[in-house]
């Protein structure tokens, strides 16, 4: 159990080291395969060496090793989160390694759309619409969640949302909330129904608030309710 728990733990290093090439490159439209890393001030090729999640960072200070242009802490922090988050569900689930795999991608995909949410206030559709997809049609091969449950909760939370969007939204004579955070919800209730669903609309409303409250106004106006859904989602997945 022990040597499975470090391997999920070191695959969600790498998983979160590809992340990162997602969150940078998918918002400015260039491909996640080419050109191989780089630096992006200086273009200079990033070596397999310098590539190692966590250690690279820490043996080049923060640094590009060809022109010494500091390394956004980021990088390491997603690493070191998808690495923690993968540990803590694989000793969730170790009774079932689908099952874990299953919320091993999801959870991924929450990370990418958070820090692009958190960076470019936009949750891609790339990101949400055909792992909607996935997720449902792994519900419905793995069994481990009543699959009536989960197309359900993914209806009728996307139609929910929807409603909140629209009436909010005349309200406040502003947009209340994106079509992303829509298929965001519908994303997480087809890997985890209802249970999912309730813990990300529920925790995810309990985090905003806090988050407005202890927030200056200039900083809470810029962050989005896409990470606190994400959040109030994984927290979820353990109880699950």
């Amino acid at each position: 159990m022990i040597l499975f728990g470090v391997f999920f733990f070191l695959v969600g290093l790498a998983i979160g080291s590809f992340l990162n090439v997602i969150i940078y490159r998918l918002p400015k439209g260039i491909s996640i395969i080419k050109p191989p890393s780089h630096c992006p001030s200086c273009r200079g090729k990033i070596k397999f060496y310098d590539n190692i999640p966590l250690i690279s960072f820490i043996m080049l200070r923060g640094k590009c090793r060809y022109c010494g242009a500091k390394i956004s802490p980021i990088y390491p922090l997603v690493e070191g989160l998808t690495g923690i988050a993968f540990l803590l569900i694989y000793l969730k689930f170790n009774y079932n390694i689908f099952t874990a795999i299953k919320f091993m991608i999801l959870t991924a995909l929450l990370a990418a759309n958070s820090f692009i949410d958190l960076k470019e206030k936009v949750i891609f559709d790339s990101l949400t619409i055909p792992w909607i997809g996935v997720g449902l049609v792994s519900t419905l091969l793995l069994k481990d969640i009543p699959f009536l449950n989960v197309f359900l909760t993914t209806v009728i939370s996307g139609f929910l949302f929807w409603i909140l969007r629209v009436t909010f939204s005349k309200i406040l004579k502003r947009e209340a909330m994106g079509e992303g955070d829509i298929l965001l919800i519908m994303l997480i209730s087809s890997f985890t129904g209802f249970k999912g669903a309730y813990f990300s609309m529920l925790l995810g409303s309990i985090f905003g608030l806090l988050g407005h409250i202890i927030f200056p106004t200039k900083i809470r106006d810029e962050i989005p309710f896409g990470p606190f859904l994400s959040l109030g989602a994984f927290i979820g997945i353990l109880t699950l």
